[in-house]
């Protein structure tokens, strides 16, 4: 069972790792907030689309286990399973990691949000399915948003 939280994340570091479409995301959503993070993003390649903002390192090489000091949150967003499970073991258990290709595995997961003028809803499948928490999400804006 999940325990839904807000984090504040003003001064701390975010690693994510790798440069695709979910890491692309996972990176916009942290420049939408009040008070950004420092976010390092470490990946061989970025996806046409990957965010720029001063708050953002990007590094374009590979994973080193030396990239996860001092961080907070870490996201593992490879494409690569066994890269995401070496994060995963890399992390000092101190540190909260995401490792999108197995929620199971991953100290926290991501809400998805459901934004109105004044609240952000977070939604949460109890079994940890991010595809089910999205449909929920756009069900949830058709019926009570869009009118």
């Amino acid at each position: 069972m999940s325990y839904l939280v807000n984090l504040n994340l003003t001064g701390k570091k975010v690693v994510v790792i790798g440069g695709g479409r979910i890491a692309a995301r996972k990176v916009r959503h942290l420049i939408e907030l009040d008070d950004i993070p420092d976010i390092l993003v470490i990946s061989p390649c970025f996806c046409s689309d990957f965010p720029e903002h001063f708050k953002i390192e990007k590094q374009q090489r590979n994973y080193r286990k030396n990239d996860l000091n001092g961080a907070h949150l870490i996201f593992a967003c490879t494409n690569d399973q066994e890269i995401n499970q070496r994060i995963t073991n890399d992390a000092e258990y101190y540190q909260w990691v995401n490792d999108v290709s197995s929620p199971v595995n991953s100290d926290f997961t991501n809400t998805g949000l459901v934004k109105t003028r004044d609240f952000t809803l977070g939604i949460s499948h109890r079994l940890k399915d991010p595809r089910a928490t999205k449909s929920f999400c756009e069900d949830l804006e058709k019926r009570f948003l869009s009118k």
